[in-house]
């Protein structure tokens, strides 16, 4: 795109500036609100202070970040809030546009994937939401699988499967790795110990009973999130939620819904012979960025982050010049899956249609559909990125 071709808008310290400056600016926005305004981040804060003391963390239905995500919120705990949340959300803005940088990808590429992915990130800032990690976490895994660099592979995706869950996505880039024996066992090996971590600051008894607090929050959420299928609230803005909402469908139908997109999202992996293919790697990236949000019944407006992330790196892919369906696609996510929440869209809409349907979703879900049809049908030229004039 000649807009991303203009030297501003792809020179690197610029984008970092405004990305990271953003992300804190949103952040102190929301603490110059009040306590009631940065919640997520004080219940971040909790995990860590309940950790460190040996209290009981899973006692308020909003934790659902495991006991790991203590250690990992120590640096921030224990500052002011008003610091801690510009360094937090600083250094997840700075973490993704680390990993995104880190893609194989060409200057202008790279530039575009993170213009179009600036609004979502400022929109998960806002929330104070860890889901900007969780991108980086699943961008750095495949990062490190592509440099063959399993043991940090194996890192990210073990922490990332310990704060939030998302991060077991990555293990799909397994099927990419030249040493697969080693990625196994790097993690399994990070895996012991990322679980025993905590056993720095608390007891092995009540670090057992944490973890078992945890994943009962996580069962009786995901029950929720399915008896409010067909309802109008911001949880599970998801591909499923959207199809039960429209289609009046019950909470019965998650399982099915979620076994065909299982099925459509492994199909491409079948194309061995395509994996050599650079290409075809990156594209099924995005294909996980993008069927970690839409298969979730946990997911909210801010998860969108992740999801868009699979929209950049997918648009930037596409061959040029660019066709009308990648352009409409792309303009479609920008209007729905992006600006719908915020006071650009028209109000009436949004109330009427966006929330009640969850079609924030929609765009998301075209892309990975449209990405889908192209892992499974299109013979992808080998070798890597060039730059192209």
């Amino acid at each position: 795109m000649n807009f991303f071709k203009r030297p501003i808008f792809r020179n690197t310290r610029f984008i970092f500036i405004v990305w990271v400056g953003l992300a804190v600016l949103a952040g102190l926005s929301k603490y110059a609100q009040g306590d009631g305004s940065y919640g997520n981040y004080l219940t971040y804060k909790n995990v860590s202070v309940q950790l460190v003391h040996q209290e009981p963390v899973y006692v308020s239905e909003h934790v659902l970040y495991g006991p790991v995500f203590g250690v990992v919120m120590l640096p921030f705990a224990f500052l002011p809030d008003w610091l801690g949340i510009a360094l937090w959300l600083g250094v997840l803005a700075a973490l993704l546009f680390w990993a995104i940088g880190k893609l194989p990808l060409v200057t202008w590429q790279k530039a575009a994937v993170y213009w179009i992915c600036v609004h979502e990130m400022m929109t998960a800032a806002f929330n104070m939401q860890f889901n900007i990690g969780i991108a980086a976490i699943l961008v750095l895994a495949f990062v490190f699988t592509e440099k063959e660099k399993d043991h940090w592979a194996a890192l990210v995706i073990v922490l990332g499967t310990l704060t939030k869950l998302y991060g077991v996505a990555g293990l799909a880039f397994f099927f990419f790795s030249k040493h697969k024996s080693r990625f196994a066992l790097a993690c399994a090996g990070w895996m012991l110990v990322c679980l025993a971590l905590p056993l720095l600051f608390v007891s092995p008894e009540y670090l057992l009973g944490q973890y078992a607090g945890w994943i009962d929050q996580i069962i009786a959420k995901n029950a929720a999130n399915n008896m409010h299928a067909g309802a109008s609230i911001m949880q599970n803005i998801s591909f499923i939620g959207m199809l039960q909402r429209i289609f009046h469908l019950s909470a019965a139908t998650t399982l099915p819904i979620i076994a065909v997109g299982v099925t459509l999202f492994v199909i491409p992996l079948f194309r061995i012979r395509q994996y050599a293919n650079q290409t075809f790697r990156l594209l099924f990236m995005a294909s996980v960025l993008l069927f970690v949000v839409l298969f979730s019944t946990g997911s909210e407006s801010s998860t969108y982050v992740i999801a868009f992330a699979g929209v950049a790196v997918w648009f930037a892919l596409q061959p040029r010049p660019y066709r009308i369906l990648p352009v409409f696609l792309l303009i479609l996510a920008l209007a729905l899956t992006s600006l719908s929440p915020t006071d650009l869209f028209p109000r009436s809409i949004r109330e009427t249609w966006i929330i009640p349907y969850a079609l924030k979703a929609l765009p998301c879900a075209l892309v990975w559909l449209t990405l889908t049809v192209q892992l499974c049908r299109d013979n992808f030229s080998s070798g890597t990125i060039t730059e192209k004039t």
